[in-house]
C-alpha cells in the first residue's frame, strides 16, 4: 500500500484514473480459511500493475449467521472477513476488469464527476464481458439464454 498526497491525487485522476472506495467481504465455516482467502485475493489485486492501493484496512473477524441454505446442510455459523480500502484503478476499462476479476462486494466511484470515454475504451469493455461470459457457457456455468 502506498499513500499519495492531493496533489498527486489529482494529477492521477487528470491522468483518467478512477478513485474507488471497495469493500470485500470473506464468509467460510472456517475462520482460517476465510482470512487466508482474503489475503490472498487482496495480494493478486495489489501486483496489477493498473491498480493502486493507496488505504486500506482488515477488519477483525467476526462469527456471523449461516444462511437457510446451508443451515440446513448442518452448517450453523460462518466467519466473517471484511476488508476495505480506497483504490485508484487506471480508466474505465481496468475498472470493469476490476470488478469482473475481483468482484467486490461492494464499491463507490469517488472521483472523478464526470467521466468521458472515447468508443474504443467503451467496446474493449464490453468485449472483455462478453468474452467472460462466454467463459461461463463453456464452462457449463451459465450462460445467455436466446429464444424465438
Amino acid at each position: 500500500m502506498e499513500k499519495i498526497d492531493k496533489g498527486e491525487e489529482k494529477n492521477l485522476i487528470g491522468a483518467g484514473w478512477i478513485k474507488l472506495w471497495i469493500l470485500f467481504d470473506v464468509q467460510s465455516n472456517d475462520k482460517d480459511y476465510a482470512i487466508e482467502a482474503l489475503r490472498e485475493h487482496v495480494s493478486k489485486m495489489k501486483d496489477e500493475s493498473m491498480i493502486r492501493v493507496v488505504d486500506e484496512n482488515f477488519a477483525d473477524v467476526s462469527e456471523v449467521t449461516a444462511p437457510h441454505s446451508l443451515k440446513l446442510r448442518g452448517v450453523n455459523k460462518m466467519y466473517s472477513c471484511l476488508y476495505e480500502a480506497i483504490i485508484f484503478v487506471k480508466g474505465f476499462e481496468s475498472l470493469v476488469n476490476f470488478v469482473m476479476n475481483y468482484a467486490p462486494t461492494a464499491i463507490e466511484v469517488l472521483a472523478p464527476d464526470e467521466i468521458k470515454l472515447k468508443a474504443s475504451d467503451i467496446q474493449n469493455a464490453l468485449v472483455s464481458i462478453a468474452d467472460l461470459l462466454h467463459k461461463y457457457a463453456q464452462a457449463g456455468l451459465g450462460g445467455v439464454v436466446i429464444s424465438k
